[in-house]
């Protein structure tokens, strides 16, 4: 069976000072060896599952990782179909909308659930679309 291997990263982040973690994600994501092409659109998907900071991404991971590939004049998005409430108002109690505002990036919500089949497995999965 052939499998695609995607690289992943990891970096250990000294503080939690916004510049500290900026330098951490971008390290993280340029190991990663990302490629995207300027235009591309990109969906940046947190885990917000409810408007508590100990249950989704940290607001600053995130921004981070916004700032990192704003650089390459991608379309980003933030989305997410949290279990609790909407995307929106999760990332509103966060606050992680007046993060995102200065960069131009908005949180979404993923909801309009589609049925695909993978090819290789058969196997039924939802996905959400924008």
């Amino acid at each position: 069976m052939n499998s695609t291997l995607f690289p992943v990263a990891l970096a250990r982040c000294p503080g939690y000072a916004q510049f500290e973690v900026d330098e951490t994600v971008a390290k993280a994501l340029e190991a990663s060896q990302i490629k995207l092409s300027p235009g591309s659109n990109l969906l940046i998907k947190p885990n917000l599952l409810r408007p508590h900071k100990l249950t989704c991404t940290s607001p600053q991971v995130i921004l981070a990782a916004c700032k990192y590939f704003k650089q390459f004049n991608l379309n980003i998005q933030v989305g997410d179909s949290p279990g609790f409430g909407s995307a929106k108002s999760v990332a509103e109690h966060l606050g992680l909308t007046d993060m995102l505002a200065p960069l131009g990036i908005q949180v979404v919500d993923l909801k309009n659930a589609c049925k695909i089949t993978l090819s290789r497995s058969q196997t039924r999965l939802s996905v959400s679309r924008l």
